[in-house]
């Protein structure tokens, strides 16, 4: 059951009477007031950042010590990547009513090959040292190469960031931007990073539907969040809302088994390219415990409520 908030308008009816919004003009300013409050709210609740400018030229020399580290690794291991400075704005909301308004600057940096660009930051307090991704962008007329964004992702990324400068982890989250072209510019609701891959049959059968984009980054070898999930499993967080995604480098990989185990560690990893063959085997002996029929009609439910749960979500 979900439990939608009682409203605005009714709370000033049951103080002013049933039919206050008919006759007192003075609640239409009071609306917008409150209106404006819950958009800056969201602003603040939902950061984002914007206007972001590179320099021209690829970074040689930087004051910044991680990012120096970068620019030298490009170098010592040959690597065709371009790494780029930058920064981007941030703005918040302050005040009794929300109605302040103050901005920063925050330092950005891309790595560039052909049209791939990662956008990203560094957290000098991060003692892990994880490389936080702002947006990865693909220029819309050389999208949909799953090839290609392997080979970006696992043949560039990770030797260079994880492997040779040591960085923990790459980590984000996988959630579609409006702001970013897609190919074809199609509707929202034919937006492919909006929608659902039926995956098979958990233990209990019952279906796995995970989001195309989110699938994608899992394709690649990252892992969701451990965290996230386990707030999912104590019904604090939506599934949808736990759209955190880890590429962990080789240490990374071997702490965290060691932290959780191979066997966890193996559950985290399942929709990793790598092991489609045994994710097939599995669902195989799940599929054939269910008949064809009844597996349509529960397959169909569980879509129409995930998309129904997306737009509550999205209000």
């Amino acid at each position: 059951m979900v439990m939608r908030s009682y409203g605005l308008q009714n709370h000033i009816n049951d103080a002013l009477g049933c039919g206050a919004g008919d006759y007192l003009p003075e609640l239409a300013a009071i609306q917008e007031k409150f209106a404006v409050m819950a958009s800056h709210q969201y602003e603040n609740d939902h950061p984002w950042l914007y206007g972001e400018t590179f320099n021209n030229y690829p970074v040689g020399a930087s004051l910044n010590k991680k990012i120096q580290t970068i620019a030298d690794g490009i170098k010592a291991i040959g690597s065709p990547l371009k790494l780029y400075e930058g920064e981007a704005k941030q703005h918040w909301w302050t005040g009794e009513f929300l109605t302040e308004k103050k901005t920063k600057t925050v330092p950005q940096y891309k790595l560039n090959f052909k049209s791939h660009n990662l956008r990203f930051d560094l957290d000098d307090g991060d003692d892990l040292g994880r490389v936080h991704v702002q947006m990865y962008e693909v220029e819309p007329s050389d999208q949909g190469s799953w090839y290609d964004c392997k080979f970006f992702w696992l043949e560039l990324l990770k030797p260079l960031l994880l492997e040779h400068c040591g960085f923990f982890s790459i980590w984000g989250r996988a959630a579609y931007s409006v702001d970013h072209s897609v190919k074809g510019s199609p509707p929202p609701e034919k937006d492919w990073r909006r929608g659902y891959r039926f995956m098979g049959w958990d233990s209990g059968l019952k279906p796995i539907y995970v989001n195309k984009l989110q699938l994608l980054y899992l394709r690649l070898g990252f892992i969701c969040n451990p965290i996230q999930m386990l707030e999912v499993e104590r019904g604090n967080l939506d599934q949808q809302q736990a759209n955190e995604v880890h590429l962990l480098s080789d240490k990374g990989a071997e702490d965290f088994k060691k932290e959780f185990g191979s066997e966890v560690y193996n559950e985290f990893k399942k929709y990793d390219y790598r092991r489609v063959k045994q994710w097939r085997e599995i669902q195989r002996q799940r599929s054939a415990k269910i008949d064809s029929v009844t597996a349509a009609k529960i397959k169909k439910e569980t879509l129409t409520q995930l998309k129904e749960r997306r737009k509550i979500l999205e209000l």
